[in-house]
């Protein structure tokens, strides 16, 4: 399909809608739960709990040839694999007195147990492995619209949980002595922490498949951790990370006739290369001596968060103008997508770079962060003159660039804060001794 467009992709919308909803729809889900599955180093989880659920599959067709139910042949299968997963969950997710090399084992035993049953079991239900496969690892190629409207109400569900219970799910995670004396229920909201992680990933790995699902729990993550700077923008970084590889690893996989499973997973490592080059950006290991502070005003501080703020929203336009070309697309209105609304956000971009560089520079006094801001200027200008591939690579490469401005940004405010936080120290220090007693 090599020299096909975002034109021939939304032209046939009928018909790769579907599977390219369901792969954002669940990017988006995972990479949310995929926080606590990072923090709390489960990396494994979901390898274990695919295994599971196929030994679960196993398991039903077994008893339904060896007993002949064929009543309950069709529903029975996603049940066995959703039981079993279930059971695997409340092996790894009892965590009181357990340290976290119980836990790994636990995680072993899982994945091993159930990799050997499913291959012991296949030797019995030799007929019956390519229902087998197309049951455990279903195709993102191709999603029932049954299928997604499941996906659609399931993934729901578990995203309201998550937002209305993330300040419990986070003590519990993170702040389990906390937890504790503020008397939560922490096994119940361990349980169903766990439970709904085992159903996402299950459900998920039936709709499209070991491999993506792996990627999309673990890799968004690490994308939003290593960014935020606490855990409410971290889950909802990794959400934006999953939706928008889900949906983009379809995409490029209709545009350069990739497997698609593997073209999202390379698309969500692509955005982790790219998220920690931005987090490497504002603090480059360049040695230059800082020179002494400069004029820290109210001014220097509101200019610094007005420019992350606005560097940051430029950049979500950008990123997004692959979806936005489908929408404008749907409602004939060209101009969402115009070429002149990409130079904007390049100029943009460029113009918040030069003032966060003569801002570190002239106030901050800061030749480090003065050429991390010349970095990120000269990412936006080349990503947004060279040509590397209008459709889905640029709007990635420059919205990384713009991150980064945004993440010079957001150093610049953070020296700024710092140094006033020490200036009213000090300022204390000298008049409090100003006022002791002579002795």
């Amino acid at each position: 399909m090599d020299g096909l467009s975002l034109t021939d992709f939304y032209a046939a919308w009928e018909l790769f809608g579907t599977p390219a909803l369901t792969g954002a729809v669940i990017g988006l889900v995972l990479g949310l739960l995929g926080v606590y599955v990072v923090l709390r180093r489960l990396v494994f989880l979901s390898a274990a709990v695919s295994q599971a659920a196929s030994l679960g599959v196993a398991l039903s067709f077994f008893a339904a040839i060896t007993l002949g139910a064929d009543t309950w042949y069709v529903p029975a299968p996603s049940v066995g694999a959703l039981i079993l997963t279930f059971l695997a969950t409340l092996v790894v997710a009892g965590r009181h007195g357990r340290s976290t090399a119980w836990r790994d084992a636990a995680l072993g035993l899982v994945f091993l147990v159930g990799a050997a049953g499913t291959l012991a079991l296949g030797s019995r239900i030799v007929q019956e492995l390519t229902d087998i496969d197309s049951l455990l690892f279903g195709s993102a190629v191709a999603v029932l619209p049954e299928d997604f409207e499941i996906v659609a109400w399931v993934f729901g569900g578990v995203l309201v949980v998550h937002l209305l219970w993330w300040r419990g799910f986070a003590a519990v995670s993170f702040d389990l002595p906390g937890a504790l004396v503020r008397r939560l229920p922490v096994s119940f909201l361990e349980l169903t922490l766990f439970a709904t992680l085992a159903l996402v990933i299950s459900l998920g790995t039936r709709v499209i498949g070991a491999l993506p699902v792996f990627a999309l729990s673990v890799l968004p993550a690490v994308v939003g951790a290593r960014l935020a700077t606490h855990l409410p923008m971290a889950l909802g970084a990794s959400a934006a990370v999953g939706a928008v590889a889900g949906f983009y690893g379809y995409l490029l996989a209709f545009l350069h006739d990739l497997p698609v499973g593997a073209s999202q997973t390379l698309v969500v490592a692509a955005f982790v290369l790219l998220g920690e080059a931005v987090r490497r950006v504002p603090t480059l290991p360049v040695r230059l001596a800082p020179g002494a502070s400069g004029a820290l005003t109210p001014r220097t501080l509101q200019a610094s968060w007005l420019g992350g703020l606005v560097a940051v929203v430029v950049a979500g336009y950008v990123l997004l103008r692959p979806v936005l070309a489908g929408v404008s697309q749907a409602l004939e209105a060209p101009g969402l997508v115009s070429g002149a609304l990409v130079t904007g956000s390049v100029v943009v971009g460029v113009a918040l770079a030069l003032v966060g560089a003569v801002l570190s520079f002239v106030a901050l006094r800061r030749p480090r962060l003065t050429v991390g801001f010349v970095v990120a200027l000269a990412w936006v200008v080349a990503a947004g003159g060279l040509d590397l591939g209008e459709d889905l690579v640029r709007p990635v490469v420059l919205g990384a660039g713009l991150l980064a401005v945004a993440a010079c940004h957001r150093e610049a405010r953070h020296r700024v804060a710092r140094q006033g936080t020490l200036n009213v120290a000090q300022g204390a220090t000298s008049t409090s001794s100003r006022q002791e007693p002579s002795t």
